[in-house]
């Protein structure tokens, strides 16, 4: 089964957060507030195409990075500094991610998610233009399996 077949036979809709580089961290939590069930924003550019990535977890980092205790060094390092001083969207987002298209086998995206340290729960589907069109949870690709 191609991603594109797996998509046509989700039968909810899709739902994920969008912003732009520019967008306030306190604006990207309360969008994700409202979606309730988002763990990833998709930081795009201004022909929609997806540039960046922040999960649930950048948001906490960036709130916790003056808690988060130092490991034998009272400055905190080049990675946490970055948490402490974001301000946007751009300041914290990841730019290397990893995605799928509509093409795709599914079981080879479902080895791309888990074949990380640490598992992917949600992947991007882009077109070809590199757009957003889908984000496939780890959730309805397992759901696909076990029919």
């Amino acid at each position: 089964m191609i991603v594109e077949e797996l998509i046509d036979a989700i039968e909810i809709p899709f739902r994920y957060v969008v912003v732009t580089e520019s967008t306030p961290i306190r604006e990207i939590i309360e969008d994700m507030i409202a979606g309730r069930d988002d763990r990833v924003v998709y930081v795009v550019d201004g022909n929609n195409r997806l540039e960046g990535i922040i999960s649930l977890g950048d948001l906490v980092r960036h709130y916790r990075a003056d808690r988060i205790p130092r490991r034998g060094s009272w400055f905190p390092s080049a990675g946490m500094l970055r948490y402490l001083t974001a301000e946007t969207a751009g300041d914290i987002m990841k730019k290397k991610f990893v995605s799928c298209r509509s093409g795709d086998d599914v079981e080879d995206v479902l080895s791309r998610m888990v074949s990380r340290d640490i598992m992917i729960k949600v992947i991007p589907v882009l077109d070809e233009e590199g757009r957003i069109v889908a984000a496939l949870d780890i959730l309805d690709i397992l759901k696909n399996f076990s029919r």
